[in-house]
């Protein structure tokens, strides 16, 4: 099976959280002999463990030009399985949306945080926190139209398998977003990076296989 993970950040796993966890699982997907690929925005690394990598430029380039370039590159390596590791944004979103729609994948989007800091009792509570103009401005027009929930809203639905870091989120996306949520859709896998490297823990053993 080819595996594609999506980054629009570094692949280097020493520049953060979302990164690490992208090296680890691409590592033992490899010694489970799946072809991992990636396609990547900022910092390349030589000791990746990808059978190949592909660097797009999002500073310069359109969504429309990104999304047909990452069409190409699917296309050429036979992907079966794109996995999204990106921040969730619109831009993000339409160019996904493209992927789906031209492609035969599979998209498995994975949510790296906890679903209530977008919510609109979050924003709130943290409002009186941090008064100034701009948090004011947020928390008048959040409360009507909040662009970071309608974000996940999209992502949920585009994907066909969705990941969060905790069962305990699954609830948040149901009664904050008001997602009609599916279980069979939704799939929970903890965060990988307190294990020890030298450690052989087999962080893809789960009760629900994603692929």
């Amino acid at each position: 099976m080819n595996v594609l993970f999506i980054s629009n950040s570094s692949i280097n796993p020493s520049r953060g959280g979302v990164e690490k966890t992208t090296h680890i699982l691409a590592r033992e997907l490899s010694k489970k002999e799946y072809n991992c690929y990636v396609i990547f925005a900022l910092e390349d690394y030589e000791e990746a463990p990808f059978k190949d990598k592909f660097k797009i430029d999002i500073f310069n380039d359109s969504p429309k030009s990104i999304a047909f370039q990452i069409i190409e590159y699917i296309n050429k390596n036979n992907i079966d399985v794109v996995i999204n590791q990106q921040i969730h944004s619109f831009q993000q979103y339409e160019i996904l949306k493209q992927i789906k729609k031209n492609t035969c994948i599979q998209l498995i989007y994975c949510f790296h945080g906890d679903p209530i800091i977008y919510t609109f009792q979050f924003l709130f509570k943290n409002f009186w926190n941090s008064i100034s103009l701009r948090s004011l401005i947020k928390f008048l027009v959040y409360k009507f139209y909040n662009p970071y929930k309608m974000q996940i809203i999209l992502m949920y639905k585009l994907a066909d398998k969705f990941v969060m870091l905790s069962a305990t989120h699954f609830n948040t996306l149901k009664k904050e977003y008001k997602i009609n949520v599916s279980f069979e859709k939704l799939y929970a896998i903890p965060n990988t990076l307190p294990f020890e490297e030298e450690k052989n823990a087999d962080i893809l053993s789960t009760k629900k296989r994603l692929f």
